[in-house]
């Protein structure tokens, strides 16, 4: 099989996205792509596919999160399955006492369970217990 690969459609879209985002590009690392940054529209399992129709098979999986492939068909389901009953309630729901109790069977630490929507909310709550039961006001961050 001798079929060329064709980045027409990715050209485009890195030429129309250079007037809009800075470099062209959302990630340095996506300079590297040769000849052009890539554009991808669809995934399955271990394969993606660029908008000009090119098959690559992905052997970081999104850079590590997707440890069971894309778009498995037992996820894409339970999602499916679990949007048809509403999603973002700004209330409770049983499915979290459900999750917390799966977490607090999984680690051997017992106790409350707080979650948190991103790395850097539950740094914070962290700090403010921390705080709280320490009774000191500050702390002291290091870098590098």
């Amino acid at each position: 099989m001798t079929e060329l690969y064709r980045f027409d459609k990715s050209q485009a879209l890195y030429d129309r996205a250079q007037q809009m985002v800075a470099g062209g590009i959302s990630s340095q690392i996506r300079r590297a792509e040769l000849p052009v940054p890539l554009w991808f529209e669809r995934a399955k399992n271990g394969l993606m596919w660029d908008v000009d129709g090119n098959e690559y098979v992905d052997y970081v999986m999104g850079m590590g999160p997707n440890i069971f492939g894309h778009a498995p068909d037992f996820i894409v389901d339970a999602v499916a399955r679990d949007m048809r009953d509403g999603f973002v309630f700004a209330g409770q729901m049983e499915l979290e006492l459900e999750v917390t109790e799966m977490v607090q069977s999984s680690v051997p630490l017992k106790g409350p369970v707080r979650y948190a929507s991103s790395g850097t909310e539950i740094d914070q709550v962290a700090l403010r217990l921390a705080r709280g039961y320490t009774g000191r006001p500050k702390y002291l961050k290091i870098e590098g």
